[in-house]
């Protein structure tokens, strides 16, 4: 998880750089645009390497589901500023092109490409501000569909852990059952055993008596 949290950091510098660079390219022109699209470019490629490393990550620990939204969010984030980046690249082209061309009428439609262009990139900000809004509700919903999962997960893993302790209890119920049975049993023999061993005195002491009586005392009475 730190590894992948690593990953996470690197790639959201990348992903705010980009960005940043992205938004430059309105004000610069020349020399200095293509080495700011150079940069994006080699920006994108890093943020692409970033994404690789973090489904390999995910791919080989635990709780994959929760890292996996997060990438997700990530993917649609690329997205976004990859078309806002085709997008001023086409525009860069067309200006290029109208550039290279002369005359008085030539410059008016540049100006007016250039008006068009700056209407075109603002509508770009405000869709790539709808869809970042867009991609963190989609993340939280991910996230909350991703701990909804687990916390069902855990309930079914609870609700096995009572069943096995029920059905011990079940067990542990028959066998003071059985025990009691055994103890009544023993109980019954012991009463059983008493009885017969009070018998046995009875009958001794009788057979004293009159062992007694015959011996010493019908002699004495007579």
């Amino acid at each position: 998880m730190d590894l992948f949290e690593n990953y996470e950091k690197e790639l959201q510098l990348a992903v705010d750089t980009a960005t940043k660079k992205v938004r430059q390219l309105t004000s610069v022109t020349g020399e200095r645009r293509k080495i700011i699209l150079q940069e994006i470019d080699a920006e994108i490629e890093n943020i692409r390497d970033l994404m690789d490393n973090m489904r390999h990550v995910a791919r080989n620990s635990r709780g994959s589901d929760a890292m996996n939204v997060r990438i997700k969010d990530y993917d649609r984030k690329v997205d976004v500023l990859t078309r806002e980046l085709n997008a001023t690249r086409n525009q860069t082209t067309r200006s290029d092109l109208m550039a290279g061309a002369t005359g008085r009428k030539f410059g008016d439609i540049e100006s007016q490409e250039g008006d068009q262009r700056q209407k075109i990139l603002s509508g770009n900000q405000k869709l790539f501000e709808g869809s970042e809004r867009l991609n963190e509700t989609q993340r939280i919903a991910y996230e909350s569909e991703a701990i909804g999962t687990q916390t069902i997960i855990d309930l079914k893993r609870q609700k096995d852990t009572l069943l096995r302790a029920r059905d011990g209890l079940d067990d542990i119920d028959d066998n003071v059952t059985t025990t009691r049975k055994v103890l009544g049993a023993m109980s019954r023999r012991v009463a059983t055993n008493n009885v017969i061993l009070a018998l046995i005195i009875l009958i001794l002491f009788g057979t004293i008596c009159l062992i007694v009586w015959f011996k010493w005392l019908r002699h004495l009475i007579q």
